[in-house]
Formats: structure tokens, C-alpha cells, sequence
């Protein structure tokens, strides 16, 4: 194996792992923990979580489909 397609293939499984595991504590963590919030905070708190997820989230699921078809 050389090692582009060893970097390509961990890079995938690293981006995989980041795009589901932010995904999961997204769904099962914090939007939980924002329904305890008063409901006049849930807008605004909910609205910075998700850009600041949003920056993290798209980026690995791009890398993910990338490397997958370049694997």
C-alpha cells in the first residue's frame, strides 16, 4: 500500500468519525440542553451553536464524500 492511498483512507475514517460524532452530540447532547434554556434564550443560543457547528460539519462531510470517491 503506498501511502497516498494510506492517507487518503485514514483521512476518510478521521472526517467520517468528525462528521458523525459531531452529528450525534449535536442531536443527543446539545439540543437538549438547549430545550432546559428559558425559550427566549433557545433562539439566539441555538442560532450561534449552529454556525459555529456548521464550520465543522460541512467541511468533513466534504472531505468524507471526496476521499471517498478518490479511494
Amino acid at each position: 500500500m503506498d501511502w497516498l492511498q494510506f492517507a487518503v483512507q485514514w483521512l476518510h475514517v478521521l472526517g467520517g468519525i468528525l462528521w458523525f460524532g459531531s452529528s450525534l452530540t449535536f442531536n443527543f447532547i446539545v439540543v437538549p440542553a438547549l430545550l432546559t434554556l428559558p425559550f427566549a434564550q433557545q433562539p439566539s443560543t441555538g442560532a450561534a451553536l449552529g454556525r459555529m457547528a456548521e464550520r465543522v460539519i460541512r467541511p468533513a462531510a466534504a472531505l468524507v464524500i471526496i476521499l471517498g470517491i478518490l479511494r
